[in-house]
This record gives structure tokens, sequence and C-alpha cells, in this order.
């Protein structure tokens, strides 16, 4: 619940524009201390602002999570399905001053993996939290980008614009994975909601078969590797690594392609 209220404050730093800032002031990068900024990881906050809704009744929490998911889906989804990763926005006005971009992405017009996979989990767990077509929809433009872009592998390459040979992202692939299981359930659960229910299942068990094909013996840094953080970081495992959100997400996603 204390994380749920930081959220909260966190978010009337920008009450007009309707989304959760990354911080209540003003981000590294912006050009102001009017700016603020979100990202489309941020989509993986709102399930705990649910769960506060429901423990302490208190609805406040519930309805600043379907304003930010709406947020999301409007400003950082492309038409073809694609993400941005991040959004900087006036906090004062309700008209923005757009500036869409990428932090760990190639470019600000490429798209980044691990956005696009948390982008697919997160719209699941809304579409199924609010019973949302709408939600569900996003969530199924993101994951049929995704299908035509990704490698014979079933690997997410680390950016899917950075061309053939570019390093995979097993990171994104667990995530993908997961979150692809999590939309075929919701398709389930939320009558209607879903144009190819069909699909994301078995999609997502192609993708885990290949990204837990990285597993090996000896560690070099963790026993999953080929996790991406960044490709352009200064050190050299933010390029091949253990990661523990990617590790997390591929025993989820373990556990959910057993039922």
């Amino acid at each position: 619940l204390l994380a749920a209220d930081t959220l909260m404050k966190i978010a009337a730093s920008a009450r007009t524009t309707g989304m959760i800032p990354t911080r209540s002031r003003a981000c590294s990068d912006c050009l102001s201390g009017n700016d603020s900024e979100t990202i489309v990881d941020s989509m993986m906050n709102l399930p705990l602002l649910c769960w506060a809704s429901r423990t302490s009744g208190n609805r406040a929490y519930r309805n600043l999570a379907r304003r930010h998911a709406s947020w999301v889906a409007k400003h950082l989804t492309r038409p073809d399905g694609s993400t941005y990763q991040s959004g900087k926005y006036r906090r004062s006005s309700k008209r923005p001053r757009v500036l869409r971009h990428t932090h760990q992405g190639m470019t600000n017009r490429s798209v980044w993996a691990r956005g696009q996979a948390w982008s697919i989990y997160g719209f699941a767990k809304a579409g199924l939290e609010f019973r949302s077509e709408r939600y569900l929809s996003v969530a199924e433009y993101n994951a049929e980008f995704l299908a035509k872009h990704l490698p014979e592998s079933g690997v997410p390459p680390w950016d899917f614009r950075a061309g053939r040979g570019a390093p995979p992202d097993v990171s994104a692939g667990v995530i993908t994975a997961a979150g692809l299981l999590q939309l075929a359930e919701a398709c389930k659960r939320v009558k209607g909601g879903c144009a190819s229910a069909w699909r994301w299942a078995p999609l997502a068990r192609r993708i885990l078969t290949g990204s837990l094909a990285h597993l090996r013996d000896t560690p070099t840094t963790g026993y999953l590797g080929g996790m991406v953080y960044r490709m352009r970081g200064r050190e050299s495992w933010e390029r091949e690594a253990e990661l523990v959100f990617g590790l997390d997400y591929a025993l989820e996603a373990i556990k959910l392609a057993r039922k």
C-alpha cells in the first residue's frame, strides 16, 4: 500500500496529463522542470494499483491505473502495433508537447523488444482486470507486430529494427512468452475480447522454447544468459547477462505453459 501511495503521489505531480510519470521531479534529460516522462515499462505497475484498490476499498487506485493504461495506449502505441519506449509531456497542460523517444532501443523510431514485451504483458493484464476489449486489442496489435518480425530462432532481437545478425534479447523473449500466455488466458475470460485468441499460447511456447535454448551448464553471468540490458552500456554485462527480471518472467512463463 505504501508503494501504491507512492505512485499516487507521483501521479499527482502531473495530474492534468492523466498518466503516472517516472518521477515527481523533472526527468534527467527533460528540457524543463515542467516536463514529465513515462515509459512503456510502467504498464507493469498497474496490477499493484488494482491490488491496492481491492485491498483498501479505495477506487482511486484503480481509477489511476485505468487512466494510465489509456494514456500509454494512446501515446506510446504506434498504428502498426509497435511501441515507443518513452514519452515526455508538460505537467501543466492537457495538450502535450510531444516527444516520443527511447532510452534503451536503437533509435527513437525503432522498436525496443523488451518495451514491446512490457506492453503485451501489461495490456493483457489490464484487459483482464478491467474486462476491456480496448486494452486486449492493444495487446493483440502488439503481439501481431511481434509475430511478423520474430526471427526463426523464436527469440526477439534486442531491437526489431536492428537488422539481420542483431543480438537476441532472451529477457524480451521470456517476458513476451509470459505476456502472451497472460493474453491467452485473458482472451478466454473476457467474452468477445480478442480477435485471434487461438494464436497466442502456441506463439508463447515457441518463444519460450527458443529462449530456454540459451540455458547453459556453466555460467558466465548467470545460467540463462543472452539478456540485453542496453547495447550502448559501458559494462560488458549490459550486452549479455542473466538479469533478475528476465529470470523471474522465465519462471513465470514456464509455470503458465504447464497449465
